[in-house]
């Protein structure tokens, strides 16, 4: 009797625990404005997608720059040219 009451605590338990953990990982999903923001891979800012530059690396890697890291390149290798 014992261990059928063990057991039927255990899996109400259990199931809240699964509940649980639905209702958190479901708050916790992705919110509708954040789905533009990604990071520049230099500088590591979050910006709207429309303000990145993306560039394929090999297959399946995607890198995105801002505007600042890019000029800040240009202007580095425009000072190594000139020497």
């Amino acid at each position: 009797m014992a261990l059928t009451i063990g057991a039927i605590v255990f899996l109400f338990g259990l199931a809240f625990l699964v509940y649980y953990g639905y209702t958190v990982g479901v708050r916790r999903g992705a919110n509708p404005g954040d789905g533009n923001l990604l990071k520049c891979s230099l500088c590591l800012k979050e910006l709207s997608r429309s303000q990145l530059i993306e560039r394929q690396v090999g297959d399946s890697r995607l890198l995105y720059f801002c505007e600042t890291c890019i000029r800040s390149l240009q202007k580095e290798l425009e000072a190594t040219t000139r020497s």
